[in-house]
């Protein structure tokens, strides 16, 4: 009787391994098709975005680099003539960028074109996000736990960063004329 029990156990588990690796090799195949969808030539994800906001405006490579990715100002001349992808921390400068232009873009005003490329930063900003959360969850090691536990993690280190926030008191400017 333990024998057939043991053996029981042994085949859920073994069945509970296959369907992990199945949603792991699910997960990667979901970004494949996702980079596949950005464009042609394998375009990853910063060099479709550098494309998309030079469709909304006009900026060098230097610039993005510099004011859009918060790096050096040949980082990314140089990730893409070696086929890499912006870091983790220059993709969160480049998505609050996109935040900030989409703000900037809406507030105080009803123009029709300044409300639309507020939407595309913001649809940006969306891409980004999605990037910086499928690079923290796709990888075969990102089980249900490891991804609801970084959310609980990111959750109570906002919740922190908020209470700080709250309790600084910060004294306006004086302005001497």
């Amino acid at each position: 009787m333990t024998i057939i029990i043991t053996i029981n156990s042994l085949i859920k588990n073994a069945i509970k391994r296959c369907v992990a690796i199945a949603k792991a090799q699910r997960r990667w195949l979901l970004v494949a098709e996702r980079q596949a969808r950005q464009g042609h030539n394998n375009m990853g994800i910063t060099q479709s975005i550098y494309e998309d906001i030079c469709r909304i405006r006009y900026i060098s490579t230097d610039e993005f680099s510099t004011e859009w990715l918060g790096m050096n100002p040949s980082y990314f001349r140089s990730i893409k003539a070696r086929g890499m992808e912006a870091s983790t921390k220059a993709l969160l400068v480049l998505m609050d960028k996109l935040h900030t232009q989409s703000l900037v873009h809406r507030s105080n005003t009803r123009h029709e074109l300044l409300l639309r490329v507020a939407g595309q930063y913001s649809a940006l900003a969306q891409e980004v996000g999605q990037e910086l959360a499928l690079r923290s969850t796709a990888a075969p090691a990102a089980t249900a736990w490891v991804r609801t536990t970084l959310l609980k993690i990111i959750m109570e280190l906002n919740e922190q960063r908020l209470d700080k926030e709250a309790n600084t008191y910060d004294v306006p400017p004086i302005i001497i004329c």
